[in-house]
């Protein structure tokens, strides 16, 4: 399964903060989560695909693109979000993951 960590949105990209304001922020990291959410959704023979949040944006992108949703209602740090989903996939009888970041620019199946 390919796990995608998605924090909290409405506070993302803070070290932009002395170029942009936080609306600003917030939307480029909703169109780079997009980006490679759309990514995924189009490669071929992709894997399973995580999202891992709590986030309303992601959750609905998630649903959009037919993905599974990891709640993490906790909205811990990338490391214990991927720790946290990796013992929810173990449990399911996922054998395997690959974390991809919501924010990889100019990625490309």
């Amino acid at each position: 399964m390919i796990l995608v960590p998605v924090k909290n949105l409405s506070g993302a990209k803070q070290r932009l903060a002395a170029l942009f304001d936080q609306a600003t922020r917030t939307e480029l990291a909703q169109a780079m989560l997009f980006d490679v959410l759309e990514t995924l959704g189009t490669w071929t023979d992709c894997p399973e695909v995580g999202i891992v949040t709590s986030d309303p944006f992601a959750i609905d992108l998630a649903h959009h693109f037919h993905f599974s949703v990891i709640p993490d209602n906790a909205n811990r740090s990338e490391t214990d979000a991927i720790e946290m989903a990796t013992r929810f996939c173990e449990a399911q009888g996922v054998d395997s993951t690959l974390v991809i970041p919501g924010d990889i620019p100019l990625i490309q199946s």
